[in-house]
């Protein structure tokens, strides 16, 4: 069982791959966006950890810059 659940999670990651990689860029926009704009670190994080969308937490900065 533990040897399956272990290929399925390797097999998972592989495929997870590509959109992992896509988010890379937008991530550093947001933060360079985000120093730029003055937000503290805490809340540069509390917007990733609870705006789902890239183009929401860019806007949300914006905003609030």
């Amino acid at each position: 069982m533990a040897m399956i659940m272990k290929k399925d999670f390797k097999e998972g990651a592989k495929a997870a791959t590509p959109i992992i990689l896509g988010y890379i860029p937008v991530g550093i926009a947001y933060g360079i966006l985000a120093k730029a704009t003055g937000l503290t670190f805490f809340r540069a994080l509390s917007f990733s950890l609870f705006v789902y969308t890239g183009a929401g937490q860019m806007a949300a900065v914006i905003m609030l810059a």
